[in-house]
């Protein structure tokens, strides 16, 4: 099954050099496609790709079920690789290969196709979806989210965190690179509907101004406006270091490490964590949000999971 999704990208738009034969892939860059099948899957049949296809920025996922391929073509004389981006799905049951190509659209810059046709560098299996993740920078990736007929169901940006026994995704969003700072963005991602609800930054954040005040002390104004950092809580970095989906109460708890990068010498130290749980239930997202001392003397220790039980959220979001 062949899927061309839209018309060719303009080649000046993605042509990237080829990797130097040091990669770590059992194929080098350059090679027939024919060579990695023999290694990979050698008693599949002929793929709807030319075996003798040369193949390049390419990562395959190979299981019990499913062989994935994700590659592009390499072009000898220019030594580049261009779109489109191209996936083989092999259906090890069933011995019958599926075929697709993504590429870009020439007349539509803010296609979100057109940012996204990077290098692959992993692709995983979750949820019965097959999560393609393509290089961008160091600090941005697109996930292609494929069905297990490679539809393309949605674009991600960022990576995803997979939060069993639940089956949505929590997704740490891409920033910018060469930014200052790179505030901290987190959603949560349903495989299933292909919904995805927006968590962080939440409006009427209250930790934000308890951040400020702990950060006060350490902001040096003139180094800020002298390297533009909006210095402010904010603007400041993050990761969750613990969190958990809670699929019956329709709740997400995640514990928060902030840290001062990129807002100056002294507040390079800076750490702090906010506890956060979210409500799903309703249209409108709720949450509240505590500091960890504060929360223990309220309840007790605790753990991510016991925040979502429905005992724990009806005291927490009347606070």
């Amino acid at each position: 099954m062949k899927c061309a999704i839209t018309a060719t990208l303009l080649s000046v738009m993605f042509a990237l050099s080829a990797p130097a034969e040091t990669s770590p892939h059992p194929v080098p860059p350059g090679h027939p496609l024919a060579d990695l099948l023999k290694q990979e899957v050698p008693k599949a049949p002929a793929p709807p790709v030319a075996l003798q296809t040369p193949i390049s920025d390419y990562d395959t996922l190979n299981d019990a079920s499913y062989f994935v391929l994700g590659f592009y073509t390499f072009h000898p004389e220019s030594k580049t690789i261009q779109p489109p981006l191209q996936i083989l799905l092999l259906d090890k049951p069933s011995n019958s290969w599926s075929y697709l190509e993504i590429q870009g659209k020439s007349d539509a810059d803010d296609d979100p196709r057109n940012g996204c046709l990077g290098s692959v560098v992993r692709i995983r299996s979750i949820e019965e979806k097959f999560f393609l993740e393509t290089h961008q920078t160091p600090s941005a990736s697109c996930q292609f989210v494929l069905s297990r007929h490679l539809k393309l169901e949605h674009i991600l940006y960022g990576w995803p965190w997979e939060s069993r026994p639940s089956r949505r995704v929590l997704i740490e969003g891409n920033t910018v690179h060469f930014a200052r700072t790179h505030p901290l963005r987190l959603s949560l991602y349903d495989p299933a509907t292909a919904v995805e609800t927006s968590l962080l930054p939440v409006a009427n954040d209250r930790s934000m101004k308890w951040l400020d005040d702990d950060l006060s002390d350490l902001i040096d104004d003139s180094w800020c406006r002298e390297n533009n950092s909006p210095c402010e809580a904010s603007g400041l970095a993050g990761s969750a270091k613990a969190f958990f989906v809670n699929d019956k109460s329709n709740a997400v708890a995640i514990d928060v490490e902030y840290i001062g990068e990129g807002m100056g010498p002294r507040a390079e130290t800076f750490k702090a964590e906010v506890i956060y749980i979210f409500d799903l239930r309703g249209k409108a997202l709720r949450h509240v949000e505590f500091k960890p001392d504060s929360l223990q003397k309220m309840i007790g220790d605790y753990n991510m999971e016991e925040l979502t039980q429905p005992s724990a959220l009806r005291q927490l979001l009347s606070h």
